[in-house]
């Protein structure tokens, strides 16, 4: 799925992938808004232009507090920062992408601003909205933003979901230069784990080979033969 938003002069263009990747068996706790620690155990990955790449780990900045978190490093070529909820970049290296995976983090992205009694609504996540532009010089942009999610997550046994994924890709390559550089402050609404280390893969069914079902077949077809036999034998 994708959809078209107009972001000053550029536009983001949102798309989902809703192939399961994760199941969290008691879904998201009760107080859904999340705090700067709560991005702790994130990971980043930001691919420049030129082909060169970048990796963060989201950490604890101070032994002594647990309320003050950030990247792991510092960098001459891209600052991150997380205020007030909101996700603030400042890119003095061309950038083509940044990547963030949440699992580490025991948290997702909640996209679907969809209400309890929606179906694409998962249990526990209440509101959520997807990727959006808030300020700084995106709007001498042009060209196109795209942010795709992935990874989805089925909470409980609820199959129907659309909202939570642990994956989120924001791809600047369709902008009219090829990537971005300066400042921009964007938000993605995440809610966290009840628990801890609830996320569990998901192992996608292994279908039988053609062989397989061949042979199945024929062992059914002689078992019924054979109870066949032995009925006309009585």
């Amino acid at each position: 799925m994708a959809f078209l938003s107009p972001v000053h002069a550029a536009t983001v263009e949102v798309s989902y992938d809703l192939e399961l990747a994760y199941h969290s068996e008691h879904g998201i706790r009760s107080n859904t808004a999340t705090a700067i620690r709560d991005f702790v155990g994130m990971d980043i990955l930001a691919t420049y232009t030129d082909g060169t790449t970048e990796v963060w780990d989201w950490v604890y900045t101070n032994p002594y507090s647990i309320w003050e978190a950030g990247t792991d490093h510092i960098s001459n070529d891209l600052t991150i920062d997380v205020i007030n909820g909101r996700f603030a970049i400042n890119a003095v290296k061309s950038l083509a992408s940044l990547a963030f995976d949440l699992v580490g983090a025991n948290a997702i992205w909640d996209v679907g601003d969809y209400v309890d009694s929606d179906p694409r609504n998962s249990p526990t996540t209440k509101v959520g909205h997807e990727f959006r532009v808030r300020s700084g010089n995106s709007d001498a942009l042009e060209g196109e933003i795209r942010a795709s999610y992935s990874d989805r997550v089925q909470i409980g046994d609820h199959l129907t979901g659309e909202d939570a994924f642990t994956h989120l890709l924001v791809d600047f390559t369709g902008l009219a230069d090829g990537g971005f550089t300066g400042d921009m402050t964007w938000s993605s609404d995440t809610d966290s784990l009840a628990f801890a280390g609830d996320l569990a893969p998901v192992v996608p069914a292994v279908p039988l080979p053609a062989g397989g079902l061949l042979l199945l077949t024929g062992l059914g077809a002689l078992g019924l033969k054979r109870r066949a036999g032995k009925s006309a034998a009585a």
